[in-house]
Protein backbone atom coordinates (compact mmCIF):
# COMPACT_ATOMS: atom_id res chain seq x y z
CA UNK A 1 0.00 0.00 0.00
CA UNK A 2 2.82 2.36 0.89
CA UNK A 3 4.51 1.92 -2.49
CA UNK A 4 1.17 2.46 -4.20
CA UNK A 5 0.68 5.70 -2.27
CA UNK A 6 4.14 6.93 -3.21
CA UNK A 7 3.58 6.06 -6.86
CA UNK A 8 0.29 7.96 -6.80
CA UNK A 9 2.04 10.89 -5.17
CA UNK A 10 4.70 10.90 -7.89
CA UNK A 11 2.05 10.70 -10.60
CA UNK A 12 0.18 13.52 -8.94
CA UNK A 13 3.22 15.78 -8.96
CA UNK A 14 4.21 14.84 -12.53
CA UNK A 15 0.80 15.53 -14.00
CA UNK A 16 0.46 18.69 -11.94
CA UNK A 17 3.63 20.06 -13.52
CA UNK A 18 2.49 19.06 -17.01
CA UNK A 19 -0.91 20.66 -16.61
CA UNK A 20 0.23 23.58 -14.41
CA UNK A 21 -2.58 22.77 -11.99
CA UNK A 22 -2.39 24.72 -8.72
CA UNK A 23 -1.09 22.78 -5.74
CA UNK A 24 -3.18 23.57 -2.70
CA UNK A 25 -6.07 25.23 -4.52
CA UNK A 26 -8.68 23.44 -2.40
CA UNK A 27 -6.61 23.44 0.76
CA UNK A 28 -7.07 27.20 1.02
CA UNK A 29 -10.82 26.76 1.48
CA UNK A 30 -10.21 25.62 5.05
CA UNK A 31 -7.47 28.15 5.72
CA UNK A 32 -7.59 31.23 7.87
CA UNK A 33 -5.25 33.04 5.50
CA UNK A 34 -3.83 32.85 2.01
CA UNK A 35 -0.54 34.54 1.08
CA UNK A 36 1.83 34.50 -1.84
CA UNK A 37 5.24 35.94 -0.98
CA UNK A 38 7.88 36.50 -3.64
CA UNK A 39 11.47 37.66 -3.85
CA UNK A 40 12.19 41.26 -4.82
CA UNK A 41 14.75 40.12 -7.37
CA UNK A 42 12.13 38.62 -9.69
CA UNK A 43 11.37 40.31 -12.99
CA UNK A 44 7.73 40.56 -14.08
CA UNK A 45 8.18 37.57 -16.38
CA UNK A 46 9.86 35.54 -13.62
CA UNK A 47 7.11 36.49 -11.18
CA UNK A 48 4.42 35.18 -13.52
CA UNK A 49 6.43 32.01 -14.09
CA UNK A 50 6.88 31.54 -10.34
CA UNK A 51 3.15 31.84 -9.72
CA UNK A 52 2.56 29.19 -12.37
CA UNK A 53 5.25 26.88 -10.99
CA UNK A 54 4.00 27.15 -7.42
CA UNK A 55 0.39 26.91 -8.51
CA UNK A 56 -0.85 30.12 -6.93
CA UNK A 57 -4.63 30.30 -7.49
CA UNK A 58 -5.68 33.35 -9.48
CA UNK A 59 -7.86 34.67 -6.69
CA UNK A 60 -8.03 38.30 -5.61
CA UNK A 61 -8.49 37.23 -1.98
CA UNK A 62 -4.91 35.93 -1.90
CA UNK A 63 -2.63 38.59 -0.47
CA UNK A 64 0.67 39.15 -2.28
CA UNK A 65 3.73 40.43 -0.46
CA UNK A 66 7.17 41.18 -1.84
CA UNK A 67 10.14 40.06 0.27
CA UNK A 68 12.94 42.63 0.17
CA UNK A 69 16.36 43.00 1.75
CA UNK A 70 14.90 44.81 4.80
CA UNK A 71 12.65 41.82 5.48
CA UNK A 72 15.59 39.47 5.07
CA UNK A 73 17.60 41.44 7.61
CA UNK A 74 14.68 41.71 10.05
CA UNK A 75 13.99 37.98 10.21
CA UNK A 76 17.49 36.57 9.73
CA UNK A 77 19.83 39.22 11.11
CA UNK A 78 21.79 38.98 7.85
CA UNK A 79 22.25 41.46 5.03
CA UNK A 80 21.67 40.99 1.31
CA UNK A 81 20.52 42.86 -1.79
CA UNK A 82 17.00 42.92 -3.26
CA UNK A 83 18.44 41.56 -6.49
CA UNK A 84 19.52 38.35 -4.70
CA UNK A 85 16.02 37.40 -3.51
CA UNK A 86 14.14 34.95 -5.74
CA UNK A 87 12.55 32.01 -3.90
CA UNK A 88 8.86 32.41 -3.21
CA UNK A 89 6.12 30.70 -1.23
CA UNK A 90 2.37 30.15 -1.13
CA UNK A 91 1.29 29.97 2.52
CA UNK A 92 -2.05 28.91 3.97
CA UNK A 93 -2.89 28.55 7.65
CA UNK A 94 -4.32 25.15 8.51
CA UNK A 95 -6.57 23.90 11.28
CA UNK A 96 -5.16 23.27 14.75
CA UNK A 97 -2.92 20.21 15.16
CA UNK A 98 -2.52 19.71 11.41
CA UNK A 99 1.25 20.32 11.62
CA UNK A 100 3.66 21.91 9.16
CA UNK A 101 3.54 20.69 5.56
CA UNK A 102 6.10 21.79 3.01
CA UNK A 103 6.11 21.07 -0.73
CA UNK A 104 8.93 22.20 -3.01
CA UNK A 105 7.37 22.49 -6.46
CA UNK A 106 10.68 23.29 -8.16
CA UNK A 107 13.24 20.96 -6.52
CA UNK A 108 15.55 21.47 -9.50
CA UNK A 109 15.78 25.19 -8.63
CA UNK A 110 15.84 25.09 -4.82
CA UNK A 111 19.34 23.69 -4.93
CA UNK A 112 20.33 23.29 -1.29
CA UNK A 113 17.44 23.49 1.19
CA UNK A 114 15.18 20.43 1.40
CA UNK A 115 11.53 20.27 2.43
CA UNK A 116 12.43 18.59 5.73
CA UNK A 117 14.86 21.42 6.48
CA UNK A 118 12.10 23.99 5.96
CA UNK A 119 9.87 21.98 8.31
CA UNK A 120 12.55 21.83 10.98
CA UNK A 121 13.21 25.57 10.74
CA UNK A 122 9.51 26.46 10.79
CA UNK A 123 9.06 24.51 14.02
CA UNK A 124 12.11 26.18 15.56
CA UNK A 125 10.57 29.60 14.92
CA UNK A 126 7.39 28.52 16.69
CA UNK A 127 5.28 28.14 13.55
CA UNK A 128 2.77 25.30 13.47
CA UNK A 129 -0.27 24.34 11.40
CA UNK A 130 0.71 25.87 8.07
CA UNK A 131 0.86 24.62 4.50
CA UNK A 132 3.86 25.96 2.56
CA UNK A 133 4.54 25.55 -1.17
CA UNK A 134 7.99 26.73 -2.28
CA UNK A 135 9.39 27.49 -5.72
CA UNK A 136 11.73 29.62 -7.83
CA UNK A 137 12.19 30.17 -11.59
CA UNK A 138 15.99 29.96 -11.40
CA UNK A 139 18.49 28.07 -9.26
CA UNK A 140 18.75 29.54 -5.75
CA UNK A 141 19.44 28.22 -2.26
CA UNK A 142 15.92 28.99 -0.98
CA UNK A 143 16.19 31.05 2.23
CA UNK A 144 13.94 33.85 0.92
CA UNK A 145 10.92 31.55 0.91
CA UNK A 146 11.17 31.02 4.67
CA UNK A 147 11.48 34.77 5.22
CA UNK A 148 8.29 35.13 3.18
CA UNK A 149 6.50 32.73 5.53
CA UNK A 150 7.51 34.88 8.51
CA UNK A 151 6.38 38.07 6.78
CA UNK A 152 3.02 36.59 5.79
CA UNK A 153 2.18 35.31 9.25
CA UNK A 154 3.18 38.56 10.92
CA UNK A 155 1.17 40.55 8.37
CA UNK A 156 -1.83 38.37 9.22
CA UNK A 157 -1.55 39.25 12.89
CA UNK A 158 0.42 36.32 14.24
CA UNK A 159 3.10 37.24 16.77
CA UNK A 160 6.54 35.89 15.93
CA UNK A 161 9.51 36.07 18.26
CA UNK A 162 12.36 37.81 16.45
CA UNK A 163 15.00 35.75 18.25
CA UNK A 164 13.15 32.58 17.22
CA UNK A 165 12.93 33.55 13.54
CA UNK A 166 16.61 34.48 13.44
CA UNK A 167 17.58 31.25 15.20
CA UNK A 168 15.41 29.27 12.78
CA UNK A 169 17.04 30.91 9.79
CA UNK A 170 20.46 30.32 11.34
CA UNK A 171 19.41 26.69 11.52
CA UNK A 172 18.84 26.65 7.77
CA UNK A 173 22.27 28.15 7.15
CA UNK A 174 24.08 25.85 9.60
CA UNK A 175 22.31 22.65 8.54
CA UNK A 176 22.74 23.52 4.88
CA UNK A 177 26.44 24.30 5.39
CA UNK A 178 26.99 20.98 7.15
CA UNK A 179 25.07 19.18 4.40
CA UNK A 180 27.19 20.84 1.72
CA UNK A 181 30.36 19.92 3.62
CA UNK A 182 29.32 16.27 3.50
CA UNK A 183 28.10 15.84 -0.07
CA UNK A 184 30.84 13.25 -0.69
CA UNK A 185 30.63 11.66 2.76
CA UNK A 186 29.30 8.10 2.42
CA UNK A 187 28.28 8.15 6.09
CA UNK A 188 25.96 11.13 5.62
CA UNK A 189 22.38 11.31 4.36
CA UNK A 190 20.60 14.68 4.42
CA UNK A 191 17.22 13.12 5.20
CA UNK A 192 18.60 11.11 8.11
CA UNK A 193 20.45 14.22 9.26
CA UNK A 194 17.18 16.18 9.37
CA UNK A 195 15.63 13.39 11.42
CA UNK A 196 18.62 13.56 13.77
CA UNK A 197 18.28 17.34 14.11
CA UNK A 198 14.58 16.96 14.94
CA UNK A 199 15.45 14.34 17.57
CA UNK A 200 18.20 16.51 19.09
CA UNK A 201 15.78 19.42 19.34
CA UNK A 202 13.08 17.16 20.80
CA UNK A 203 15.43 15.92 23.52
CA UNK A 204 16.44 19.47 24.40
CA UNK A 205 12.78 20.56 24.47
CA UNK A 206 12.04 17.91 27.12
CA UNK A 207 14.74 19.11 29.53
CA UNK A 208 13.07 21.41 32.07
CA UNK A 209 16.19 23.48 32.78
CA UNK A 210 17.36 23.43 29.15
CA UNK A 211 18.66 27.00 29.35
CA UNK A 212 21.31 25.75 31.82
CA UNK A 213 22.61 23.03 29.51
CA UNK A 214 26.37 23.32 29.13
CA UNK A 215 28.19 23.06 25.82
CA UNK A 216 29.55 19.68 26.92
CA UNK A 217 26.04 18.39 27.66
CA UNK A 218 24.82 19.57 24.25
CA UNK A 219 27.77 17.82 22.61
CA UNK A 220 26.85 14.57 24.39
CA UNK A 221 23.29 14.81 23.03
CA UNK A 222 24.64 15.52 19.53
CA UNK A 223 27.02 12.55 19.60
CA UNK A 224 24.41 10.15 20.99
CA UNK A 225 21.78 11.05 18.39
CA UNK A 226 24.21 11.07 15.46
CA UNK A 227 25.43 7.63 16.53
CA UNK A 228 21.83 6.44 16.71
CA UNK A 229 21.32 7.51 13.09
CA UNK A 230 24.75 6.21 12.00
CA UNK A 231 25.84 9.67 10.89
CA UNK A 232 29.50 10.67 10.94
CA UNK A 233 30.51 14.33 10.58
CA UNK A 234 33.65 16.26 11.46
CA UNK A 235 34.29 17.80 14.87
CA UNK A 236 34.18 21.22 13.19
CA UNK A 237 30.66 20.51 11.94
CA UNK A 238 29.64 19.29 15.39
CA UNK A 239 30.96 22.54 16.85
CA UNK A 240 28.84 24.54 14.39
CA UNK A 241 25.80 22.51 15.38
CA UNK A 242 26.51 22.94 19.09
CA UNK A 243 26.95 26.68 18.66
CA UNK A 244 23.55 26.98 17.02
CA UNK A 245 21.89 24.74 19.65
CA UNK A 246 23.19 27.07 22.36
CA UNK A 247 20.94 29.75 20.86
CA UNK A 248 18.09 27.30 20.29
CA UNK A 249 17.93 26.20 23.95
CA UNK A 250 17.43 29.82 25.09
CA UNK A 251 14.37 30.56 22.92
CA UNK A 252 11.16 31.82 24.51
CA UNK A 253 8.71 29.57 22.65
CA UNK A 254 5.99 27.04 23.51
CA UNK A 255 8.32 24.12 24.19
CA UNK A 256 5.50 21.65 24.84
CA UNK A 257 3.89 22.35 21.47
CA UNK A 258 7.22 22.28 19.66
CA UNK A 259 8.18 19.03 21.38
CA UNK A 260 4.97 17.39 20.21
CA UNK A 261 5.53 18.58 16.63
CA UNK A 262 9.14 17.39 16.66
CA UNK A 263 8.11 13.96 17.92
CA UNK A 264 6.26 13.31 14.69
CA UNK A 265 8.60 15.08 12.31
CA UNK A 266 10.99 12.17 11.80
CA UNK A 267 8.16 9.90 10.76
CA UNK A 268 6.73 12.60 8.50
CA UNK A 269 10.09 12.96 6.76
CA UNK A 270 10.21 9.20 6.21
CA UNK A 271 6.63 9.01 4.99
CA UNK A 272 6.69 12.09 2.76
CA UNK A 273 5.24 10.17 -0.16
CA UNK A 274 2.37 8.89 1.97
CA UNK A 275 1.85 12.35 3.44
CA UNK A 276 1.51 13.88 -0.02
CA UNK A 277 -0.86 11.08 -0.95
CA UNK A 278 -3.02 11.78 2.11
CA UNK A 279 -3.02 15.47 1.26
CA UNK A 280 -4.21 14.59 -2.24
CA UNK A 281 -7.10 12.59 -0.81
CA UNK A 282 -8.06 15.13 1.85
CA UNK A 283 -7.97 18.11 -0.49
CA UNK A 284 -9.93 16.38 -3.24
CA UNK A 285 -6.94 16.76 -5.53
CA UNK A 286 -7.08 13.20 -6.90
CA UNK A 287 -10.72 13.66 -7.88
CA UNK A 288 -9.88 16.87 -9.72
CA UNK A 289 -6.76 15.26 -11.15
CA UNK A 290 -8.77 12.38 -12.65
CA UNK A 291 -11.32 14.76 -14.12
CA UNK A 292 -8.49 16.85 -15.60
CA UNK A 293 -6.87 13.76 -17.11
CA UNK A 294 -10.16 12.69 -18.71
CA UNK A 295 -10.75 16.19 -20.02
CA UNK A 296 -7.20 16.41 -21.34
CA UNK A 297 -7.47 13.21 -23.36
CA UNK A 298 -11.03 13.95 -24.50
CA UNK A 299 -9.81 17.25 -25.91
CA UNK A 300 -6.74 15.60 -27.37
CA UNK A 301 -8.60 12.86 -29.22
CA UNK A 302 -12.13 14.24 -29.32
Amino acid sequence: MRNKNKILAILMITFMLLMAMPLGADVRAASELDYFTYGAGLSEAQLSETERLIGVPQDESIKRLVVNSSDFNKYTGRTTQDSALYSSAYISKQSDNSGVRVYINTPQNITQIKDHQYMNAALTSGITDVNIVVGAPIQVTGETALVGVYKALEDAGYTLDEDATQTATDELFVINEISQNNTENEDFDSEDFSKAIAEIKRQISEISDRENLSSDQITVIINNVLNEYNITISEADKDKLAGWLNDFKALDIDWNAIGEELSGLGELISEKGDEIYEWGVESGFFTRLWEAIKSFFNNLFG
